[in-house]
């Protein structure tokens, strides 16, 4: 298991970028995220073309099975591949995200409804800051 570098380019032209938008628009991701609109392809290459350096893809027996990114204000965003959500896959994520990181605090925004991510963050080591109870959002953070 180990984080590699999101590519921005690869032989077939964009099998990350693809594959984290196809992860983006997965339905209970949508449902999960903050923001629940599906993401358009033209939106997608935009916004993978900014972040992409900061993207690192979790890869288990040479299968990607997650991605991880930190903004630059610390803000940690974390998706799973379907078939591998209810694996511990989020928690390693998260873990070994969080280790490789030269960021501290890191922070991360989750729906109180998102149980399973609130369940990974807080195995992962992170711990709870005050919640915006009015949007229904839980605030936690992680310190090296």
């Amino acid at each position: 298991m180990r984080l590699r570098p999101a590519l921005a380019e690869s032989v077939d032209g964009g099998h990350d970028r693809d594959l984290i938008l196809a992860w983006r628009n997965d339905p209970l991701t949508r449902a999960m995220s903050l923001s629940s609109k599906p993401v358009g392809k033209r939106a997608h290459a935009r916004w993978y073309d900014l972040w992409c350096s900061s993207i690192r893809i979790l890869m288990v027996d040479d299968v990607e099975v997650g991605a991880w990114r930190v903004d630059p204000s610390g803000d940690v965003n974390v998706m799973v591949a379907p078939a591998y959500r209810g694996k511990g896959i989020a928690t390693l994520l998260i873990q070994l995200g969080s280790r490789d990181s030269l960021r501290s605090p890191l922070r991360a925004t989750v729906r109180l409804e998102n149980t399973a991510s609130l369940r990974a963050f807080l195995r992962a080591g992170y711990v709870w800051t005050p919640c915006d109870v009015r949007r229904r959002l839980a605030r936690l953070e992680w310190r090296a």
